[in-house]
């Protein structure tokens, strides 16, 4: 039930909940939950919120260097580490991002999000739009337990595309 809780809240994020709020309440499940799985969703959650979760950088290096720990929590810890690190320095910088789409000025959270998927800047608005649009080499099961990695997927007209 927990890891669900992580989970949600790391989805959350989009949705304009009080990120400090949601930051506090991630970050000991992240340290001390006894269940590998459900800290790993703390910390995919923690790195939905970007800048907001700074001040867990520090335990997130931790865990990443961390050998004791799962493969997959330290790898996640990383990746995790890299994004926050990421959108607190383009917070720090104050660049003035533009979205390419619609050009209304996006959020440093914003432009790490559309940096990570596309290496573009987009607002959430767009970012869902182009996500929804297509998928780059996103894993979907297609017959029983068998999966494909198609290049694209165009989910409005359930169409993959091997190119």
């Amino acid at each position: 039930m927990r890891r669900l809780a992580a989970s949600a809240l790391g989805k959350l994020a989009w949705l304009g909940v009080d990120q400090a709020a949601a930051v506090a309440a991630l970050a000991p499940v992240m340290r001390r939950d006894p269940h590998p799985q459900t800290r790993q969703y703390a910390v995919k959650a923690l790195k939905a919120y970007g800048a907001a979760a700074w001040g867990c950088l520090h335990d997130l290096h931790d865990m990443a260097r961390n050998t004791s720990l799962a493969e997959y929590l330290q790898r996640d810890a990383a990746a995790a580490a890299a994004f926050i690190e990421e959108a607190v320095r383009i917070a720090t910088a104050a660049a003035v991002q533009h979205c390419q789409r619609c050009n209304v000025l996006v959020t440093a959270d914003e432009y790490a999000r559309a940096q990570q998927a596309f290496q573009r800047a987009f607002c959430d608005r767009c970012f869902d739009e182009v996500f929804l649009a297509y998928r780059y080499d996103a894993k979907f099961r297609i017959i029983g337990e068998c999966q494909i990695q198609p290049d694209f997927y165009l989910p409005e007209v359930d169409v993959y595309i091997e190119y």
